[in-house]
């Protein structure tokens, strides 16, 4: 039997080290005695048979109200099986008989100390071969029987008094892996406190509540500064991005939550302002190319203003220029005297001025 709870402690030694939890488990989990069945290579069960053993035993912590998931495995129901006898028996066909001895044990699976052990009568069992064989003495186990519940409440009862013995080291176990930031594996430790413990119980609760409001305050901080990082290397879209995926697993329950609500604001008002700098932009650019077209219109008008204003000043000048021509050349006498002859003239002149107007 020390063998076996040696090669148990082997297998579950090390799941302070190894084990990582985000969160506390269920309620129901917590605070009920946890007897995990489990069997090992060292029982002397056959591989095929192995599965159907372990079916058994998890009747048997089923049946007696000890089937919780455990966040810390650390106490086990096991079983060893020896084939006492197996022959041949004188049928035909010839079938195989074998009679196997089957023996339960509940333990620390951490420290390696035997709390209970209950030996079954031996079960026989025939097959066509010795596997069908071996596979129906075992079903013949019960997981039912007052025997196996006697050797369960026992199991129990011993448990019960591990913790209210040992409380005062399983605490100071636990915030000594606290100090060093093991803090799935402290809260496992006090979470495998059952309530039926109850000062044990209570003391256990409240290391938990530090250690997890410890543990989220630290994983925060984390969080929170890589955020800070993020955000201070490039503060664009692709940034702020960054920023808010560390900040998202920040817990509610952190001390750096508000911390983070902060950063988000402050990411906020920096991408407003940013946005609002380039509507302005914008604005301006559009009010820039609409005076340009107003300025544009308006020169196009005065170009026009202007070039009919020389045209008349053109048009006023020949007409001036011919009525002094004349003048001139009726001065001269190179003109007729008669009238209609110099009305005649002076409709000539009046024609081709118009075409300066």
């Amino acid at each position: 039997m020390k063998r076996l709870l040696f090669a148990i402690l082997l297998i579950f030694g090390g799941i302070g080290s190894s084990m990582s939890q985000n969160s506390l488990g269920s309620t129901d989990d917590m605070g009920r005695i946890a007897i995990t069945p489990i069997v090992i290579e060292e029982s002397g069960v056959p591989v095929y048979a192995r599965k159907a053993l372990t079916s058994k035993l998890k009747q048997i912590v089923t049946r007696n109200g000890l089937g919780a998931e455990p966040l810390s495995p650390r106490f086990v129901l096991t079983a060893s099986v020896d084939l006492v006898n197996k022959e041949m028996t004188a049928t035909a066909p010839p079938m195989t008989a074998v009679e196997v001895a089957t023996t339960l044990y509940i333990g620390d699976a951490v420290t390696g100390q035997l709390f209970a052990s209950y030996a079954y009568e031996p079960s026989k069992g025939v097959g066509t071969n010795e596997k069908r064989a071996y596979l129906a003495a075992l079903n013949r186990v019960s997981a039912t029987s007052a025997d196996v519940a006697a050797f369960v409440e026992k199991g129990k009862q011993k448990i019960v008094e591990f913790y209210n013995s040992q409380i005062d080291f399983l605490l100071a176990e636990a915030k000594a892996l606290r100090d060093r930031e093991q803090y799935d594996e402290s809260i496992a430790i006090l979470s495998g406190v059952p309530s039926i413990c109850k000062e044990a119980y209570t003391k256990a609760m409240s290391e938990v509540a530090v250690t997890y409001q410890r543990k989220l305050d630290v994983e925060g901080a984390a969080a929170y500064n890589k955020a800070v990082a993020a955000w201070n290397t490039n503060k664009s879209r692709e940034g702020a991005d960054a920023a808010i995926v560390h900040l998202a697993t920040i817990h509610p329950m952190s001390s750096y939550a508000a911390k983070g609500s902060e950063l988000i604001k402050s990411i906020e008002s920096h991408h407003a302002a940013v946005e609002a700098r380039r509507l302005e932009m914008e604005e301006r650019e559009r009010q820039y190319q609409l005076q340009r077209e107003a300025d544009e219109r308006e020169f196009q008008r005065e170009k026009m203003q202007m070039e009919h204003e020389v045209a008349m000043k053109q048009a006023d000048n020949a007409v001036m220029f011919g009525r002094s021509a004349i003048q001139e050349m009726s001065a001269n006498g190179a003109m007729a005297p008669a009238a209609a002859s110099a009305a005649s003239q002076g409709g000539v002149v009046n024609k081709i001025a118009s075409w300066f107007m």
